[in-house]
């Protein structure tokens, strides 16, 4: 933002390179929010999975029979 700032109207190639770096930079950040969402979203399906599993594994343990298998996806 600087560069653009500064340079909008006295050096042009300042002033290209400034908003090329700001373009990325916001793309850097949309990059990484976007992985931080997506990883948030994956650690949530791997906790509920497991506490499918451990609920599953509770209720075949008050089972008597113990006849049921237990299904794992």
């Amino acid at each position: 933002m600087v560069l653009i700032y500064y340079f909008h109207q006295s050096t042009m190639w300042l002033f290209i390179i400034g908003i090329i770096l700001m373009v990325a930079g916001v793309l850097g950040m949309f990059a990484l929010g976007y992985a931080s969402w997506r990883g948030r979203q994956n650690v949530t399906l791997v906790i509920e999975d497991y506490e499918k599993k451990i609920a599953e594994i509770k209720k075949l343990d008050q089972n008597a029979s113990g006849t049921e298998k237990i299904r794992f996806k």
